[in-house]
């Protein structure tokens, strides 16, 4: 052989025994890739020393960030990527928790106040099955989305009529469930003047509540030829409308108040508008900030 051959043969072998001092002889096929001369540097870095590199060009840093999320994602057994994050320490996992979930409200916020404006009720159907964590501002408890546009019954022999509400949750604690019904932040809210500053309800806010009510009446007729006892509860079911821009169309006194006085008396449903459910997550990212 010559000199050089014998040198690259050297340096291969040398690697070997390195990966057997390191590793043994493991029983079964093992895979090891031989990582590039950039990359080992890079895992030789210290914390505080790629802390202040990543800082100094935070457009690099994110791409680093988002192609090791990437690939930490796409692993097939990432048991050994847990343990190595469950050596952090409980404060750095629950930063790290607190800012996903703080960037996750920010998202559904910014998406939210783009399309604010349309009145495609099927866009708005994707973006709150996208967001569905936001959906726990309308509740005073966790809540599980069993299903979108989810069958209540009601269907008859001809197989028509079939009541579709837009959302069932479910209570994490009790599995009692409740029924959701959205429109969009177009609609209107209220109807012109009926007399002295009273505004008349619009056909779209009497006939969202009418509609989520008969999906509740028709759910208790129907639950138990569903077949749903396994999966939850229906006692008294919630229902709730997520309707309008309130902030947009309710400028007068008399239009804010014919609009609370009808929503406020409404023992079984409960109405909540477009901007205020984006008011209420924008209060929640206040306090995650804070």
């Amino acid at each position: 052989m010559k000199s050089g051959e014998t040198l690259k043969l050297y340096k291969e072998l040398s690697d070997l025994y390195d990966l057997y001092s390191q590793h043994g002889t493991k029983s079964g096929r093992s895979t090891f890739a031989k990582a590039d001369s950039p990359l080992v540097k890079l895992a030789s870095v210290s914390v505080d020393k790629l802390n202040d590199f990543l800082t100094a060009d935070s457009e690099l840093g994110d791409d680093l960030l988002s192609k090791l999320l990437s690939w930490a994602a796409s692993e097939d057994d990432p048991a050994e990527l847990i343990s190595r994050l469950l050596e952090l320490t409980p404060d750095s996992l629950k930063r790290l928790n607190t800012s996903t979930n703080l960037q996750r409200l920010k998202n559904a916020v910014a998406e939210w106040t783009e399309h604010k404006n349309s009145i495609d009720e099927e866009l708005w159907q994707q973006l709150l099955s996208k967001n569905v964590h936001v959906l726990e501002q309308v509740f005073s408890w966790p809540v599980n989305v069993i299903e979108e546009k989810a069958y209540v019954g009601g269907r008859g022999i001809d197989n028509k009529d079939g009541g579709l509400v837009d959302f069932l949750v479910q209570n994490q604690l009790t599995n009692n469930v409740s029924l959701l019904e959205i429109k969009t932040p177009g609609v209107k809210l209220l109807r012109k003047e009926y007399r002295n500053g009273i505004f008349n309800i619009s056909d779209d806010l009497s006939g969202g509540v009418m509609q989520v009510l008969n999906y509740k009446q028709t759910l208790l007729h129907h639950y138990q030829s569903l077949g749903s006892a396994e999966l939850f509860e229906s006692f008294d079911p919630k229902c709730v409308v997520v309707i309008g821009h309130a902030k947009r169309e309710l400028q007068g006194k008399g239009q804010k108040k014919s609009f609370e006085l009808y929503r406020n008396q409404l023992s079984d449903v409960t109405v909540i508008t477009f901007d205020e459910l984006v008011e209420k997550t924008r209060k929640l990212i206040g306090v995650l900030e804070g």
